[in-house]
């Protein structure tokens, strides 16, 4: 069993928090600006809330840095020396964001998107961990496998390149589900008939190459279809810019064409 505190007490710390409390750990501390929500998060997890730093137990083997990657950047000056292992979570971020922590600092990505509300099948979950002394790494690995997670190692590089297409893969797609579901909802159309259609594309990555699996009007140069589609569109101006946009990217990437080919 280790002992572990946190520094945030959001989507992440949350399901970390509630998973290691599961695995058997015993959680110390949580701290947070808003005190209100250290609360909440501690008295979950049978923590102890704290909203200065300073605060915080010395004595914890872990210490957990769970807050915004852009605040993360001047959180490592605040944290006082313990005897813990300083952990961040972030994927954009270096390890050498800790490097004032000498061989006592890790990485712990979890490569999933994480909501305080919704549980977590961590053994589907990746995490990436990188430290900075093999004893570390090993320590992050261990505690990994307590929540039957699936930890590997990756350095602050790859990690970046992971979390970038992450984002195209996971945000940004989800821009577009937003723009299909109002699409839908607009014309009268259940967005969940769309759900079979998802997944079979996901399935199919599996074994294909995304380029490989593409399909639709663009793929098969399909013009007329594609006008129509613009067609319908034309008073939804952001999901016409954008249908237009990736239609055109679709077509360029099928052909020797270097320039669009469908106009405004």
């Amino acid at each position: 069993m280790s002992t572990i505190s946190f520094i945030g007490s959001g989507n992440v710390a949350t399901r970390l928090a509630t998973a290691f409390k599961h695995a058997g750990h015993q959680i110390l501390d949580i701290y947070s600006q808003t005190f209100t929500n250290a609360k909440t998060l501690a008295e979950a997890v049978g923590a102890n809330p704290v909203d200065d730093i300073a605060e915080l137990n010395p004595n914890a083997d872990f210490l957990f840095l769970c807050v915004n990657d852009d605040k993360l950047y001047g959180v490592p000056t605040e944290v006082p020396f313990g005897r813990y292992m300083v952990v961040h979570t972030a994927g954009s971020a270096p390890l050498s964001l800790l490097n004032i922590f000498r061989n006592n600092a890790g990485v712990f990505y979890p490569l999933q998107t994480l909501s305080k509300y919704k549980d977590v099948q961590w053994k589907k979950v990746p995490v990436c961990i990188e430290a900075n002394s093999k004893g570390t790494q090993n320590e992050l690995f261990e505690l990994a496998r307590s929540i039957k997670t699936r930890p590997l190692y990756m350095d602050s590089e790859q990690r970046l390149a992971l979390h970038t297409a992450a984002v195209v893969a996971n945000n940004l797609s989800n821009y577009l589900y937003q723009i299909a579901f109002d699409i839908t909802k607009k014309y009268g159309v259940a967005f969940n008939l769309l759900f079979p259609l998802m997944e079979e594309t996901l399935l199919k990555l599996e074994t294909l190459e995304p380029k490989k699996a593409q399909t639709g009007p663009a793929h098969r140069r399909d013009f007329y279809t594609i006008q129509k589609h613009l067609d319908l569109l034309h008073d939804m101006p952001e999901a016409h810019d954008v249908y237009q946009f990736i239609t055109n990217k679709i077509l360029i990437q099928n052909s020797t064409e270097s320039h669009e080919i469908i106009k405004p």
